[in-house]
């Protein structure tokens, strides 16, 4: 490139005398900005950076230490005219230093060597664990070795990968060398074995339990060094030994001297996590080894319907429980309606608000518990008996279970009805109605006119509704508290999707529109009559699905008959599907959620 000209595109530097000349002319339209005194030290350091280089590279490599270091300490002792805190004693020799031991120290690190890892503790580097390049797995044996404290967080822990370090880790440890662990449970996949073995040899573990969804997915190791010389590794690589060795992963050695603000925000975020509530500490008693096992699903003996765990709400769940609270109490608003998106733990929420009512009750409350499948309604029970911490809390009402003693009841809106409500209408104190933006059916509605509770609580994920009725003017024309999906996603409670809105080219403008909605048998009739659109429906999911004989999916129909159609469209494609509808049988019901 011509020395006097300059590149399109974008920069972040301080700006020359040269290239403002430049810039000058009218063919170039440039944005500028002053720089900021706090960021200035950066941008000024990273300037005079460049220009140091080019100028040390130009010596003649025989003369290079001599010159260099001249250069070096003139500058040193110009800088040390502005700032008194320099003198003679800062200036530059041509020796590294590498190290530095107490003799007195010798006997407590025993056998512990400072060794330096491949990799200059000065600079940062790019590890892929290619062949004749640093590994990760070997250079985590050298870090671990001269670190004065340890942090590691991974959402998997495997044996295989623990066996690799365990020695240095080890003798860290008993050297007084302080190892914080955080790990997850989720998807099984960390291994029990690792885990314990973490904590037996002395290091402090952390662990989220929560096996619904994903919260962790970090690598990171942090090598504090009280030199200042720390090191971390981010990337890819969990703790197994293919991703030690020789597995295809990416990973960042970040230097504190490089780049100090990165190893600020580990540290900060690591404390973060440490004390969040989310993460236990694992202590190795016989309990915690039970949950864990159970948690990872590594051992069969362990029955969830006789072992109690100790749960506490998240604290986005204590929010709303205090916002529920504060309603109940303090204003004496006796119908709640909470609005949380699906995966937030609605029934978590509604077992908790029922065991502060029941602390706040002057005796015991009955409680009806209403939603409109058993799945729902036998999930829903488990869950109350593991807050309450009460095996035989609860019964069922729906299919052939019917209640014997009526004091906690799970039942179907179905099985209500099919009973005509043979309870007096105060007979429970508390009520509480999942999915409740189904209040407007006349099901519901007439469950709704009909109980006296001192307590109603509804829950739903979408109060809006299709009709344009709104579900809040039951309570007032507000939720007590909401959780959106958009808030869930932005707090990384529920994982990111992706949308995909594809126009398929349907005319409907020649489909009746009868009261607010398409006629439903013309519209059936429209996308069933021609093969084109399933063609293009094929092509769409082709393109957007990696590969759609693997997926798992729900599509939603007009109508019973659309529904068959897809079914049967669906499964010449290859792609197997069944169609449910309300006049689905129960086994078929059955076998089709075994499936998913």
């Amino acid at each position: 490139m011509n020395k006097d000209t300059i590149q399109e595109g974008l920069y972040d530097e301080l700006l020359s005398e040269k290239k403002k000349e430049l810039l000058a002319s009218e063919n170039f339209e440039k944005k500028l900005e002053t720089v900021d005194p706090e960021e200035f030290s950066s941008y000024a350091a990273i300037y005079l950076e460049r220009f140091l280089r080019i100028t040390l590279d130009n010596i003649k490599q025989k003369d290079r230490i001599e010159k260099g270091l001249k250069l070096c300490n003139s500058f040193i002792k110009q800088l040390a005219d502005i700032n008194n805190s320099f003198d003679e004693e800062d200036l530059a020799t041509e020796e590294i230093l590498l190290s530095v031991l107490n003799q007195k120290n010798k006997i407590k690190r025993k056998s512990i060597e400072l060794v330096h890892p491949g990799i200059p503790l000065s600079q940062s580097a790019l590890l892929v664990n290619s062949r004749d390049e640093y590994r990760i797995g070997f250079e985590l044996k050298k870090e671990i070795q001269s670190a004065d404290r340890i942090d590691f967080i991974c959402s998997f822990i495997k044996w295989s990968g623990l066996r690799l370090l365990k020695e240095e880790i080890k003798q860290c440890i008993g050297h007084g060398i302080k190892v914080r662990v955080i790990t997850t449970v989720y998807m099984g996949a960390s291994d029990k074995k690792a885990i314990d073995e973490l904590q037996e040899m002395g290091a402090k573990v952390k662990v989220s339990y929560d096996t619904r969804r994903t919260r962790l997915h970090a690598k990171a190791w942090l090598f504090h060094r009280n030199t200042g010389y720390s090191t971390a590794y981010v990337g890819s690589s969990n703790l197994s030994a293919s991703a030690q060795t020789d597995g295809l992963e990416w990973n960042v050695r970040i230097s504190n001297i490089e780049s100090p603000q990165l190893i600020q925000k580990f540290e900060a975020s690591f404390e973060s996590y440490w004390n969040s509530k989310e993460f236990k500490i694992y202590e190795g008693t016989e309990n915690e080894k039970k949950v864990l096992s159970a948690a990872l699903n590594q051992e069969s003996t362990v029955s969830f319907n006789q072992t109690f765990f100790d749960i506490k709400p998240y604290s986005f769940q204590q929010e709303i429980l205090e916002k529920l609270e504060l309603e109940r109490i303090v204003k004496e608003n006796k119908k709640n309606l909470v609005v949380a998106a699906t995966g937030t733990g609605k029934t978590v929420i509604s077992a908790f608000d029922y065991k502060n009512f029941k602390n706040e009750f002057d005796g015991e409350p009955k409680l009806l518990f209403v939603a409109h499948r058993k799945e729902i309604l036998k999930q829903s029970l488990h869950t109350f008996r593991q807050i309450l911490k009460e095996s035989s809390f609860g019964e069922l009402y729906v299919d052939r279970f019917i209640p014997n003693e009526w004091n906690h009841v799970f039942a179907s809106i179905q099985s209500l009805h099919s009973g005509e409500f043979n309870f007096e209408k105060d007979h429970f104190s508390a009520v509480i109605i999942d999915e409740f933006h189904h209040a407007e059916a006349n099901t519901y509605q007439r469950l709704l006119d009909y109980v006296e509770p001192r307590y109603l609580l509804g829950l739903t994920a979408t109060p809006e509704r299709t009709d344009g009725k709104n579900v809040m003017d039951f309570f007032g024309g507000k939720a007590t508290a909401e959780l959106r999906v958009w808030d869930a996603i932005e707090k990384g409670l529920l994982s990111p999707f992706q949308y995909f809105g594809v126009h398929d080219n349907t005319d409907l403008s020649n489909v009746n529109w009868v009261r607010g909605k398409y006629d439903r048998t013309e519209l059936e009739t429209l996308y069933t009559s021609s093969n084109e659109r399933m063609s293009f429906i094929e092509k769409e999911l082709k393109d957007k699905v990696r590969d759609p004989f693997e997926m798992k999916a729900l599509g939603f129909c007009v109508g019973i008959q659309h529904a068959q159609y897809m079914e049967q469209k669906f499964n010449e494609m290859g792609i197997p599907s069944i169609h449910l509808s309300g006049n689905s049988d129960r086994a078929t019901r059955d076998s089709a959620i075994s499936k998913t």
